[in-house]
């Protein structure tokens, strides 16, 4: 992943006036918003590449009703997930 963040960073070489339209590839930081002028144009020789970024639901897991509850929940599993190694087991349904 480094190493593509490196190529990406390379490729732009400072020009920051990517305009992106709808369908257009485009590179950011993950995060699950983004504003439109943090996004990059993802150069030409990483486009066939696949997904890096995927997203998955948890199994037989349910948030809370109650709002602060539902906070805190969240809370937690950021806290112990984010920004670590995650053992997943995929099951397509």
């Amino acid at each position: 992943m480094e190493q593509i963040s490196a190529h990406v960073k390379q490729s732009v070489n400072g020009t920051l006036t990517f305009k992106p339209k709808k369908g257009d590839i485009c590179a950011s930081k993950f995060f699950p918003t983004v504003k439109v002028s943090d996004l990059l144009e993802l150069p030409h020789s990483l486009r066939n590449e696949p997904a890096y970024a995927l997203q998955f639901k948890l199994a037989y897991v349910e948030l809370p009703t109650d709002d602060e509850d539902k906070k805190e929940a969240l809370n937690v599993f950021v806290s112990e997930v984010l920004e670590k190694k995650v053992n997943l087991q995929l099951q397509y349904r």
